[in-house]
This record gives C-alpha cells, structure tokens and sequence, in this order.
C-alpha cells in the first residue's frame, strides 16, 4: 500500500482502537469511591450483555464507578467478540475490581500489558464462565503466558489456572438441553457471598469444575431440561460451580478471587445466582461486611438477552449506545444468521461394493460386486454448521501468492495431500526456501473428503472449526480426482462447488483476523502404469481435464491463487522410467517428491530440486508430521470426541477429560518439533525439548467395582501369574497337551498379542499392542510384528525379531513376499528386501480406515483362496476408501470388507454388526465370520447379488476374538474340520464346534463338540470357585484372554494370550493404569502321542513345487503356498498351473480339489478360465460345485432387481448400493442399562453394546 494512503488509514483507524470506554459512574452506596473494571469478550455466552447489565446494578444501586471494556472491530468499533482488542484497558491502572469475562482473546501487547500490571499489583478479580480460558495466544507472544494452554514456566495454563484456579476443562453438561441447579455446599452456607442467595439456577450447560484449591462454595447438577424443574441427570454428579481463593502477584501483593463457571445474560435472570454474582463481587473488593441477604439488585433499565451461541452477538451495536441507565441491553436482537442446517451432503452415505462404472479398459470381473441388503444404524448426525462472518463481495486475495512470515498453512483435500504428509518432500521443499518466516503447516485433509464435504465418525469438529483451531492463514485444497467420476458434463458443479468451498473457508476468518487466503490445486492426471489389471487413465484424464479446467476458471472467478497439477504430471509421467504411482493416482515416495518439485515452483516462482542433502530437514518434517498426525487422525476418536468420550470412572473423570488433554500434549510436541524444521531450514539444527509438554491427567483404576461399569467379579486380578504357572490353570480335552511356546518373561516385547500368523518359512509371527488402545503422547511407540524363531524345533521359541514398529497392529497377512497390515487409518504394506527380517519398505497401499474406535477397527485380516484380503470392522465407524475405478467407497456400515491388492479394488462384502472379529475359510472355501460382541458365528455365502452372513451356530459365549477351523495331521482325524471360536470373558477359553456341511444347499451348521473342562477360579477375595463348561480348553485364570489360535507349521495349535486384568473398551477409562502393557503369552497345544506335522518347503521353491503343496491334506499348507505363489509372475504361474492341472480328470472325484486349486489361483492372478469353472460347476464332487459356484457368483453376479438397482443409486454417484438403515432408536441418556452375571451393558448415545 502506497505510504501516502496508508496513513489516512492509520489516522482513521486510530481512535477506533483507542475507543471511548462505556463508564457508568455511581452516586451514594457502600461503593462509592470505589472502581470496578468490566472485561466483555467472549464468542458465545454474552459478556457484551451481561456485563453492562452487571455494572448497571453496582453502579445506580451501590455506587460503584463501572468502566465497561469490550472486544470491539478496529474498523467499524462495532462490538466483535472475535475481534481480540479491547481499547481502554488502561483503566484498570486506577480499578478496585476487575471482572473479567473473555474467551480465547489474544489483544494487542499494549493492550494486555495493563491487565500484566493490574495482576502484579494483586488486584482483586472476579472471572465468569469462559474467563478459565480467557486468552489464547501463540507460544511466542510476548504474553504467551496468559494463554490457557501456557506453557511458561511458573505461569503453566496460563490466566485461568493461575489467577481463577481452572483453566478450561470441558463441558458437564450439554447446552439449550441441559440446564443447571447450583447448590450451596451445606459447610459453607455461612460465607458472605452467600447471604440471601437461593434458589439458584442457570440457563446455560454445566462446565466441568477443577478447582486447583480454594474454598468452594457451591456445586452445579445438570438436569434433564430446560427448567428449574427438570430432573437432575443421574449420570452426571455434581462439580464445583462457584469458588474463591487468592493468588500472589509479581509484587507479592496477595489479590482475592470469586470464580463462577455461569454467567449468561439468561442466568442473570435467575435471581438467585444475580445475587451470587453481586455478592461475590462485593466480597471480591473487601466489601464483605457490607453484604445484606436484601441488597438491591434490582435490573437498571430494559433487559431482555438474546439466547447464547457461538458469534450469535447482537449486530451492529457500538458501546455508547449502552450509554446511561435507560437504554436497552441488548441494543437489538440481530444476531446473525442462525446456525445452518447442515448440507445433506455432509452426511455421509451407507457403503456400496457396486463397482462404479470405470475406465474404457473392461474392470476384472473378479471384483466383489454385492448390494446387501444389511441392516445398519442410521448415520451420525454431522458437526453442526458453524456460523460464518460476511465476505465483502468482490473480495479477492492479492497474487501473486506469497508466503509471510509466521503464518499456518493448511492443507485440505483427498488422498492426494494426505499421503505427502507421509513422504515429507513437499513441506521439505517450501521450507528450505522458507528459512526464517517460521511458517506452520498442518495437514487435514483425508482420503475421500470433497469441497465442503467432510465425512468423520460422531464428535469430531467441523471443518471451519478445525481451521479455527490451526488458526490458519493461508488454505491449500486439493479436490477434482473423486468429483471427476460425476463425468465431464459435471465439471461445472464442480467449480460452483470450489467457490462455495472458498466463500466458507474465507468466512471462517480462521486465524481471528482477516481472511485466510487460498490456494486450489487441481487434480493431477492418471498415470497409465502399464498394469493390464489397472486403467490406462484415457477416460480418467478427459474428465480429470475438464475438472482442472474448472478448477482454474472458479480460481479466477473467486480471485485466489491456482496451480496446476494436471499438465505437468502428464508430462511427469512421459518421463518417467518406472511408474510414479501405485495404481494410477496414488503417488509413490519418488512420484511425490517429483511432484513436491512443481509444486515448489510454481508457489514460490524458482526451481527447488529435492536434493539429497535435504534429507535431514525432510526427517524434521516427518518427525513433525507423524506428531501431527497422532493429533488430527486421534485413534479412539469415540473416546477423545465421540459416544463413548463422556462415559465417568472414578470421581466422576471422564475420557474426555483425560484424552483431550493429550490432543493439546500433541499440540505442544508439534510446535516444538516445527521450531527443529525451521532450525534445519535455516541450516543449523536444533534438539526437541518437550519438557514443556503438560504431563498427563492422573487416572485412577476403577477395577474392583470403582465405578457403575465395573464389576470385580468379572475382570481378570491384578496378581498376575507366569506363563509357566499359567499351564496349571489350563484345563485341556483328554488327550492334548500344552507348553509355553513363548511369554513376556523371556521375550519382554511379546506384550498384547492380537493376532498371529505362520509364514513360509513355518515361523509364527505375531502382532503385538502395547499401546492398546492407543499411544500415549511422551510414551514410547511399541507396537510390533514379531517373528518368533523356534532354531531347535522343540516348540518353544529360542529367539524374537522385530520385524517392524507399527501402530495399532489389529491385523496382518502376507502377500507378495511382504505382509499387509491393517494400520488404522491405512492399510500398509511392509516388505523385507535384505534377508535381515527387518522391514525396509514401507508403502501405504489403502487410504481410508477409519480409527474412531481402535476397538472396531479393521481386524484379523486373512487372504482369502479366491486371492482377495478380508477384514471386519465395527460400528462407530466412517470409513472412505479411494480407488482408481470410481469415487471413494464411503462405508458407515459394521461389515466385512474385501480388498484385491492387486487391482487396488475395495468392497463391502457383508454385514456383521456390532463389533465383528473373527474369520476363517475351510480347505472347501467355506467362509466364516464371528461377531466379537454379540459371541454370534455365522457362514458367509453368495446371496442375490452379494453376500451374506448366515447363522452358523446356537450362540454360546460372548465375546468372541477370532476363530479357526481344524486341519492339522497332527490332531486326530475325528476333530478334522471342527470350527474353534475364542472367548475372552465369559468362558476364558476356546470353544468347539463340530461342522455339518450340506453341499447340496451350499450350507455349514455346527453343534458344540467340545470335551466337559473344570477349572478352578480364584477370586478377588482370595476364594476359588469352581467352574465348568465344554470346549478345547478352558482357563481359570481370570487375565487368561485367548485373543487368537492359528495352526502351525508343525501341526500344534498356537494360542495367542492376550492376558490382561481389563479386557474392555467401555468399562475402563482408556488410561486405566491396570491396562497391563508388560504381559503376553503364547501357548502352544498339542496332541499327546501323536506325531507333529512333517514339515513342508515353502518359501523360495520352484512354482511347479509350490503347486504339488497344493495337494497336502491341511488347510494351513495349502493357505501359505498360496501366499508364495502370490508373489510370483503371475504369467509363470498360470502356465504353470495349466500344464499341473492337465493330470488331474475334472470327471473324477478325488480330482476335484487339485482342480478347485487351479480355479482358485487363476482367481487370485486374475487369469480367465471358463473352461476350467465350467468343469467344477459339473464337478462330481458337491463340495466343488458350491466353491465353484461362489467363484462364478464373484465373476458373474447375477442381475439385480429392480428394487436393489434403485437402491444402487442412491447416495453420491459411484457409492452404490446402500444397506437397507434401520428406524433411528430414540435418543436416550448414556448409562448402564442391564447388568448380569456375565455381561453389563452401557448404552452410548442411542447405540446399545454389551461388554
């Protein structure tokens, strides 16, 4: 701006930011002579109206001065709680009193400077509601230290905790549906405040009351309404509401404080707490003696408030017109647009498995095409819609773009972004151009999100919230690829969508002061890889061109800035030795380092090469981005925001309470690690310090009946016993054996174990939890694939291997001379290319699952004989995967899923609900599923035109972890064949199930088979009890958890020990201090007297070797051949197999399984063979015609009908087929609904589930 413009501006804005304060000057009264200082500046719970009306009543009645100070716009001096300066604040170099009322404020230095002297000097000081949490401040403010979140030494939580005694918390109880009866604490019915207070009640929700210390005087109950009336909630005691205590001032002057959590204008209708509040600022300024239970507190002039909300203040009002005694308070009753209901298509839509209509190349038919027909719950409702400030019109951002100093930039978008931010190159890149303007980046965007459209599970925050809280200033988005597939003649909704998406982000006015400026990207083009199983991109790029094109005309409409990412990655490509991409548009590490280079020019205007010698800065951003993301992607987000985060433990303390605070620890940890990023930019380096991080909230355990969820005689006993002392608890069937294969004493990192499986090499491997359920900040990150090496063969292992360090492991599986590990919210490839079992390739091959809960996560994962990768996950849950054959596969449902790692397809397949764990296939295909929570087993078949879960068994126990089915020549032939399910509560054991396969119906039912078990429990109070059940074997220590049992190499089974005093999600606090991390076992069973499998040569045999394992009789051989042979050339393989093949008679029964073989790896390799199916279809063998018909049920669905086609367009176009939902339940309070001998059930929200 030109000098001579600039300061006509200055002089303009000048008396606006120097603004006249509103003073009420007193008459006679036991005030006079004194001064009182109001602070009015918070977003939602009118200050601006309480606290003129407040000063009113002191000032005409008592003789007070009152100085009136708000949060005004330097522009207009209109009175803007978001506006964070407060002129006038000199004031209180003369105040007796200072009442402050402020929220998340952050004024000018010179401004808040006054409030520094005023508390040096022990001024006295009365803080309402949202004053815990007054200022918010970056940590290099000059006065960081009163920000609520400080971080400085001596001043730690900042103004609230240091002056009030509370820095924010959280929410009791829940705005405009609960309100709040305040009572007096009995012993202190005699303090001055109190005199002739009664009654109390108040309009808004209960705020969580921690007092660090002082005198408490009174405590708030929610109730169930919005009336003094109303029933108190039963589910919530009561918390300290009011309070006084003292603090110390630089001076060493001691200053009193009265603290109240309320304060609206609607409370102050309440006379009762009108009193409170008038009595407390009389005791405040040492006026106790004066205090009579019949002082006037009558209104002075009109007072009529307008309700509490977010930015729901009068508009329009400056402070004179607050002026005198008679002019009305609020001066209108313009608040704003209400809240917006929010877009419909912020409710994200049920899961499909129809596979969109994709590239001109014909899709493999051998994708999962199904359109249940499952019940679900209806969606969670989405984040309400956050008001928005007004955008000048015409409002256009300067360009070219340029970065300023000390600005946030984030990032929002699909996949695209989401993986840079696991690659680092493009933050390396702008930072080490960047060196010395300290600029932030934060990354929130998620596979699948679109321009305005954001699917998260229940309680997370909306996105215009979320840039709120980054405080951003500059937005980067990157959206096309997902809305492409609407097709070209859709591109123009697009870009309507893109403006829509930049009014609502410039309206978010994120950082508190201007409007965040924006940046869009287009899509980038789809690679042709070359793979025939993939799209070459020619129809992906005629649309992916128009949506760049409308990319670039809504830039230009909206005045920001735009970059194109479609021609240079075409020509990226051309270049390009060996593809950039994994599957056509998800970028490698290499294509995204590429990629950060055109990025870097154009946003800088110069070529920044992503050279070697960036390597330590791209650590430093990794560093940072790994911290970032454990914050933005929370695992067990139902615990940190959603159901299940106000369930209370012991003293009423809740997930909420506890894991909240940690998000704000991680706060803290990135900001620390951005200061190494810039160090290293600047060519210098700088060691993390995160002694400044707040330590973690205490947690008591409630185990032993500390709280309503907790029952001491169904949770395990804090004695825990050896894994070798464990055998003398293990009751066995006649004629098996057990030894401790390995356990925690030797093999320290053996800690949870969740699943387990063997390789080809016969080694079993094991997923390890100890962070279960979640990291911790300031912890060590512990979760592990482990391969156990059994050197000398005598079943008990001699020596343990990391292979990797993985977060929430909940399951794994090889493939392709690799492992797939489910890795919430990816899925993650890892693969050892050194021979040292250490993985050194680490790729993300699915973006999208979702980790609202840790405890319904994808789980258990088993590659299927047909060649696809299954997984169940629970409800809670929105998951969004990206695809390169349509839109992202947006899934809410409780489900079984199929992924096709090689075409990178993904699927629903079935419904199983509430919280599925468990699968298994049989040598005849057979597919089985279990439910973890209902303990329900069932067998999953084609149905219409997908799949379904059928009842397998009368359910006996609950909850059910995993289940297996016997195949081992090790175990006598009877038990051939049998289904094992494992208890981890009710039973502690692994139940048997003799399966009935009827091939002519293409059905499985099973009965209990198992042998009668007695053990011996020993209890809490030092007694035994005896119990007895049926099964395989059964425990009577009570932390015995079988979480999973697999078959060995050797023949043995192999059963995985959980062993954990707390077994639940719901029924502890998640930072229960019982949840053991130091405990796991793993035992192994065998048969006595009967010869251990011979062993079979797997891994690195010749393919016509592997196919001739194809013909062992158990399950377990055949299952891992196939894993080998995945990693094969597949053309060598089905050469191979044909010519194998070509002995076998398909007319001959005992042919049929070798044939079934072939079918099923020509399946997996994606190679047609109609002859071939064609011959198991007529297979004289029934077993093969069921499996050959589910693998012509997979490439041939049958056509849907008229009413399933109609349901197939429901939603987004792409997403399908939706489950059929169910009527939504009506809402009721969370709490224990039933409890019985072997379960409690909690209801969260209006979902029911048993523990």
């Amino acid at each position: 701006m030109p000098r001579l413009l600039l300061l006509p501006l200055l002089l303009v804005l000048a008396p606006l930011l120097r603004a006249q304060p509103l003073v009420y000057e007193g008459a006679a009264g036991l005030g006079r002579g004194k001064h009182i200082v109001f602070l009015a500046g918070d977003h939602e719970y009118r200050s601006e109206e309480t606290l003129p009306a407040l000063a009113r009543i002191l000032a005409l009645h008592h003789g007070f001065k009152c100085t009136v100070l708000f949060s005004v716009h330097p522009a207009t001096g209109e009175i803007d709680p978001a506006a964070s300066n407060l002129p006038g604040m000199e004031a209180l170099a003369t105040a007796d009193l200072a009442v402050v009322f402020l929220r998340f404020q952050a004024p000018p230095v010179e401004q808040l400077r006054h409030l520094e002297a005023y508390l040096a000097r022990g001024g006295p000081v009365v803080g309402l509601r949202t004053a815990t949490h007054a200022f918010r401040t970056p940590a290099d403010h000059p006065l960081a230290k009163f920000s609520y979140d400080s971080k400085v030494p001596g001043y730690e939580l900042g103004f609230g905790h240091q002056v009030l005694g509370q820095t924010w918390v959280g929410h009791l109880g829940r705005n405009h549906a609960q309100s709040t009866r305040i009572t007096i604490v009995p012993e202190r019915a005699g303090h001055p405040i109190l005199r002739g207070v009664k009654d109390i009640w108040a309009h808004v929700g209960a705020y969580v009351g921690k007092p660090v210390d002082g005198e408490v005087l009174t405590l708030a109950q929610p109730l169930n309404g919005m009336t003094p009336d109303s029933p108190a909630d039963s589910t919530k005691a009561a918390q300290p509401s009011e309070w006084t205590r003292s603090y110390r001032g630089a001076s060493g002057k001691t200053g009193r404080v009265f603290t109240s959590l309320y304060g609206t204008p609607e409370d102050l209708l309440n006379e009762g707490y009108r009193r409170l509040l008038v009595n407390g600022c009389l005791w405040a300024a040492g006026l106790e003696d004066a205090i009579r239970p019949d002082l006037a507190i009558g209104f002075v002039g009109p007072f009529r408030p307008n309700t509490h909300r977010n930015l729901g203040h009068a508009r329009g009002v400056k402070p004179a017109q607050y002026a005198g005694f008679t002019s009305p308070i609020p001066a209108n009753n313009d608040t704003g647009p209400a809240p917006k209901a929010a877009p419909k298509k912020e409710a994200p839509k049920k899961a499909s498995a129809e596979t969109p209509k994709a590239d001109a190349k014909a899709a493999p038919k051998t994708a999962a095409k199904t359109a249940p027909k499952a019940a679900a719950k209806a969606p969670p409702p989405p984040p309400r819609e956050p008001e928005l400030f007004p955008v000048p019109a015409g409002h256009r951002d300067p360009l070219p773009f340029a970065f300023r100093p000390g600005e946030v930039v984030a990032l929002l978008g699909n996949a695209l972004p989401e993986r840079m931010q696991h690659d680092g190159w493009l933050e390396t890149l702008l930072q080490s151009r960047l060196g010395g303007k300290e600029v932030r980046f934060r990354n929130l965007s998620t596979s699948g999100d679109r321009p305005n459209t954001y699917p998260r599970s229940k309680g997370q925050l909306h996105m215009t919230d979320y840039l709120r809280q980054v405080r951003a200033d500059v937005v980067f988005a990157f959206f096309g690829y997902n809305e492409s597939f609407a097709g070209v003649d859709q591109a123009d909704a697009h870009r309507r969508d893109l403006l829509e998406f930049v009014a609502r982000t410039r309206g978010s006015r994120a950082n508190g002061r201007d409007f965040p400026r924006i940046v869009l990207f287009s899509p980038t083009a789809f690679e042709d890889t070359r793979n025939p199983l993939l799209p070459d991109g020619r129809e992906h790029n005629a649309r992916l061109k128009a949506y760049a094109d409308a990319t670039a005309a809504a830039a230009r409409e909206a005045g920001v800035a735009y970059v194109d990412l479609f021609t240079p990655t075409l020509e990226l490509y051309r270049q390009a030795r060996t593809p950039l991409t994994l599957n056509g548009v998800h970028f490698t590490a290499e294509g995204n380092r590429l990629l950060a280079e055109v990025i870097a020019r154009a946003l800088l205007g110069q070529a920044v090469p992503a050279a070697p010698a960036l390597q330590p800065l791209r650590e430093a951003v990794l560093d940072k981005d790994e911290h970032w993301h454990a914050r933005y992607r929370a695992r067990d987000g139902n615990d940190v925001w959603g159901g299940r985060s106000t369930l209370a433990f012991v003293d009423g303390q809740t997930n909420a309470t506890v894991l909240q605070h940690e998000l704000k620890m991680l706060d803290v940890m990135t900001a620390n690690r951005d200061a190494r990023v810039w160090a290293r930019a600047a060519g210098g380096d700088l060691t993390v310090d995160d002694r400044n991080v707040p330590s973690p909230i205490p947690v008591k355990t409630n185990i032993g009946g500390g709280s309503a969820s907790s029952s001491a005689m169904k949770e395990g006993l804090p004695r825990y016993v050896s894994g070798e002392d464990g055998l003398r608890h293990l009751a066995l069937a006649d004629g098996l054996a057990a030894n401790v294969f390995a356990a925690e004493d030797r093999f320290p990192g053996l800690i949870n174990p969740v699943q387990l499986q063997v390789d080809a090499r016969g080694r079993l491997w094991a997923a390890v939890w100890p962070t279960y359920p979640m990291w911790q900040p300031l912890q060590p990150m512990r979760d592990a694939l482990l391969i156990f090496h059994d050197d000398d063969g005598d079943g008990r292992a001699d020596r343990t291997t990391e292979f990797a360090r993985i977060q929430n492991p909940l399951g794994f599986e090889f493939w392709n001379g690799g492992v797939l590990v489910a890795s919430g919210p990816d899925l993650i490839f890892l693969k050892d290319t050194n021979g040292d079992d250490v993985a050194d390739v680490r790729e993300i091959v699915l973006h999208g699952l979702d980790t609202a809960d840790t405890h319904h996560g994808a789980n258990n994962l088993i590659l299927g004989p047909d060649g696809g990768l299954y997984w169940q996950s629970g409800i809670f849950m929105v998951h969004n995967h990206e695809n390169p054959w349509g839109p992202s596969l947006r899934s809410e449902a409780s489900a079984m899923f199929r992924f096709d790692p090689r075409t990178y397809r993904v699927a629903f397949h079935a419904a199983n609900s509430p919280n599925p764990h468990g699968i298994a296939f049989d040598g005849w295909g057979y597919h089985y599923a279990t439910d973890g929570t209902g303990g329900r087993a069932f067998q999953v078949r084609p149905h219409e035109q997908g799949f379904k879960m059928f009842e397998l068994l009368k359910k006996e126990v609950r909850p059910v972890a995993a289940c297996e089915i016997v195949s081992s020549t090790h175990f006598p032939d009877a038990m051939q064949g049998d289904f094992l399910i494992c208890n981890v509560i009710g039973f502690r054991g692994i139940k048997q199930y003799r399966l009935a396969r009827d091939a002519a119906a293409g059905t499985v039912w099973g009965e209990p088979s198992g042998a009668p078990l007695k053990v011996k429990v020993p209890q809490a109070d030092g007694t035994e009890v005896e119990e007895t059940s049926a099964g395989l074997l059964m425990s009577g220590d009570k932390n015995f958890r079988p979480a999973d049992a697999i078959f060995g190499a050797d023949g043995a089974l192999y059963v995985a020990d959980w062993h954990n005093v707390i077994i639940g999600h719901m029924q502890h606090n998640v930072r229960d201090p019982q949840r053991d991390q130091r405990h796991g076992r793993i035992y192994r069973v065998t048969a006595a007297g009967r010869p251990l499998q011979a062993p079979v040569a797997i891994a690195g045999q010749p393919i016509e070797a592997l196919l001739e394992n194809l013909l062992h009789p158990t399950d377990g051989v055949r299952h891992r051949t196939r894993v080998e042979l995945s990693g094969r050339d597949s053309r060598a393989v089905i050469a191979a197999t044909r010519s194998w093949m070509a002995r076998f008679d398909p007319t001959r029964r005992e042919h049929a399984r070798p044939l079934l073989e072939a079918l099923w790896l020509h399946q997996q390799h994606h190679a047609p063979a109609p002859e071939l199916l064609a011959q198991l279809l007529a297979s004289p063998e029934p077993h093969a015609r069921v499996a050959a018909a589910t693998v012509n049920h997979f490439l041939n669905p049958p056509a849907a009908k008229p009413a399933a086609a109609q349901a197939a367009h429901t939603g987004h176009a792409g997403h399908g087929a939706a489950p059929a939902a169910a009527a939504p339940a009506p809402a009721v309070k969370s709490g224990v609904v039933r409890e019985t001998a072997d379960l409690v059930e909690i209801r969260i929200g209006t979902v029911v589930e048993a523990m």
